[in-house]
């Protein structure tokens, strides 16, 4: 399984490689806004809200929180930054840093042997915070003229000591997808 995901994310670039060969008369509105999901390390796992502004510059929010019957907590809200270097109609090639915390809280109980042969269970609470920040680069499709997806090669930094190179990405649904209300400029003009 492993070996066939570098197959398919160099068949990705080379579909928007063709894509982006399109010549394209389409324009985008001066606020670009979807909504979604994303999973990353710095961009945040979860609910997702994303704007592109004049076609260039993007910022994605994205949030979860997660809570079992354990008391187990998990969340990871993230706030992402785009410049966007090329766009075409169906495609866009763009740099991107980001900034995601994560909370994870951890209960459990363990026992301990409070006299002579009488255990009682004591609960013990973990909790992690973790910081992450990184830069990377990533391409977007557009399919169906509003469904973006996205895939970005990453490299990420965590304030717990690790670092590396990943794979995050995103699925949204632009709202407001469609060409520039030209009728103020029409009026302009005469």
């Amino acid at each position: 399984m492993k070996k066939y995901v570098p197959i398919a994310f160099i068949l990705y670039l080379l579909t928007g490689a063709i894509w982006a060969n399109e010549s394209t008369e389409h324009e985008f509105p001066e606020y670009l806004q979807g909504l979604g999901v994303a999973a990353g390390h710095y961009s945040g796992v979860g609910m997702s809200y994303k704007m592109i502004y004049k076609e260039r510059y993007g910022i994605q929010f994205t949030a979860s929180y997660y809570s079992d019957e354990y008391e187990d907590r998990w969340g990871m809200p993230g706030v992402e930054f785009q410049y966007h270097l090329s766009r075409y109609k169906n495609t866009s090639f763009y740099i991107s840093t980001g900034l995601s915390y994560e909370y994870i809280r951890n209960e459990y109980y363990y026992w301990v042997e409070e006299e002579s042969d009488n255990w009682i269970m004591e609960p013990h609470v973990e909790i992690d915070e973790i910081w992450t920040t990184g830069l990377g680069f990533g391409m977007e499709a557009i399919f169906f003229d509003r469904i973006s997806v996205t895939s970005e090669a990453i490299m990420y930094y965590r304030d717990d000591e690790t670092a590396s190179i990943m794979v995050q990405g995103g699925l949204h649904y632009y709202f407001n997808m469609g060409k520039k209300d030209n009728s103020a400029k029409a009026q302009t003009s005469e």
